[in-house]
């Protein structure tokens, strides 16, 4: 019960610190590095996080779906993997193809190294059924769920036009695909 009530607690902790987020920004919108920023600082020391995307601001809706995915990767990479050890390194990168406008996808890869060797789960509970179902649902994205001994590698592909703030894409000087925000916490 006590591991329930922690779980528990957690994803209220993080759905509210979302909820924050949007507010400051009057539910307009906040930025994907922002909130993957705000999902692993709890966890985040000096080099054992890298962090790099181009210039997205998510919708409400998106970002709430997203901020529960990136909860579950980050506290099983805490309790289980990259980020239960020193040497550990979680990567998350995300992107769209240049060509992609309104109508492209984003396509988010969290990855994690140097953790303890990874096993997939015996049976997935609902963490798990977070991260592979709730994106497909709400989104129709596809979600690729790796347990390699490396370490865990979680590929999204989610539609962009429903994820996007008005038209906030990407940075216009920088043709909107490639990276304009590199970050290592």
């Amino acid at each position: 019960m006590a591991d329930f009530a922690a779980a528990l607690d957690g994803r209220i902790q993080s759905m509210a610190a979302t909820h924050q987020l949007l507010s400051h920004h009057q539910w307009k919108g906040i930025s994907l590095s922002d909130l993957v920023h705000r999902e692993l600082a709890p966890y985040a020391t000096q080099g054992n996080t890298a962090i790099n995307g181009p210039d997205v601001i998510l919708n409400a809706d998106a970002a709430k779906a997203l901020s529960m995915v990136l909860h579950e990767l980050t506290t099983n990479a805490a309790k289980h993997g990259a980020l239960s050890t020193r040497a550990g390194l979680v990567s998350v990168h995300w992107y769209r193809p240049s060509n992609g406008g309104a109508d492209g996808r984003l396509y988010i890869e969290w990855r994690e190294t140097g953790g303890p060797a990874v096993q997939a789960p015996k049976r997935p509970g609902y963490g798990m059924d977070v991260i592979r179902n709730l994106l497909p649902y709400e989104f129709a994205g596809n979600v690729t769920l790796g347990f390699a001994s490396e370490g865990v590698c979680c590929h999204l592909d989610i539609p962009l036009s429903p994820l996007v703030a008005g038209d906030r894409l990407a940075d216009p000087c920088n043709g909107g695909g490639g990276p304009v925000k590199t970050t290592s916490v």
